[in-house]
């Protein structure tokens, strides 16, 4: 993290391009400005993802927010970084898009214990609860009634109303 004449090239706040190392379930690591750092999956993107895998590729390039910076000393360092934070915030604008009450036509991006994930226009996700007629799958296309939205925690909720049959 350091120029050739010593001085820091990392600071809070800033956004720079890192390359990506190495990609797991989990995260990924990235290499910036010679520091290696882990990025987890809740700082990859403000949509759910289950597996960064895929996502992002050793090699690729990405603009990420250096959060915070802990130098122990001369020679370790440890750095937060976001690849979310380094962009804009898709739910600012979607919010003020989708209305409660209306259907709207997303994808299902997640399914886990605390419902079903569908990602809509705009970047953002709506959490539904199970339907009545089970699960449907990662990728199926399904319409979606806005029951409500939390401006302030980033959060759509709503109810899944149809689930298309693959073709």
């Amino acid at each position: 993290g350091l120029d050739r004449d010593g001085n820091n090239l990392l600071y809070e706040g800033i956004c720079a391009e890192a390359r990506v190392v190495s990609v797991i379930r989990a995260g990924i690591f990235v290499d910036l400005f010679g520091v290696e750092v882990y990025i987890p999956l809740r700082e990859l993107s403000y949509q759910r993802m289950m597996d960064a895998q895929d996502n992002f590729q050793p090699g690729q390039r990405i603009l990420v927010k250096i959060l915070s910076i802990d130098r122990r000393d001369r020679y370790h360092i440890r750095v937060a970084a976001s690849i979310k934070q380094a962009g804009e915030n898709p739910y600012e604008k979607a919010l003020r898009r989708y209305v409660v009450g209306n259907r709207y036509v997303g994808t299902v991006s997640m399914v886990d214990m605390n419902g079903v994930f569908v990602a809509l226009d705009g970047g953002v996700d709506c959490l539904c609860s199970y339907p009545k007629r089970g699960r449907p799958p990662r990728g199926a296309r399904v319409t979606v009634r806005i029951l409500g939205i939390n401006n302030e925690a980033n959060r759509i909720w709503g109810a899944i109303t149809h689930v298309a049959l693959p073709r």
